[in-house]
């Protein structure tokens, strides 16, 4: 069993969040699982965009996707400088590159 993730729709593992000063713009995560149920938890590691989730876990997971949403408070100093990582105990199943951008 997988655990699979997007960002806004993308699946491919790199993505960017904006993140204009003085405002937050929410992102849309989907997790989901390829079959089977899992209990996950969210972190970024490194966080250098300080991301903020609406849930960090523990999130139940299944075959039908799971929204939760992020947001970015600073902007990136260099591309992909922040992961957020999906973890099933203490060992990441899926990680997402992200660079925070204010336009």
């Amino acid at each position: 069993m997988a655990v699979l993730m997007s960002l806004g729709g993308n699946a491919a593992g790199d993505g960017f969040l904006i993140a204009p000063l003085g405002t937050t713009y929410d992102a849309e995560i989907a997790l989901w699982t390829d079959a089977g149920t899992a209990s996950v938890t969210l972190q970024a590691s490194p966080n250098p965009a300080n991301l903020v989730f609406s849930m960090a876990g523990p999130i139940s997971l299944s075959t039908v996707p799971t929204i939760v949403t992020v947001h970015a408070q600073l902007q990136s100093a260099s591309r992909g400088d922040t992961t957020i990582q999906v973890l099933q105990g203490t060992t990441v199943v899926a990680s997402f590159n992200i660079t925070s951008i204010k336009h």
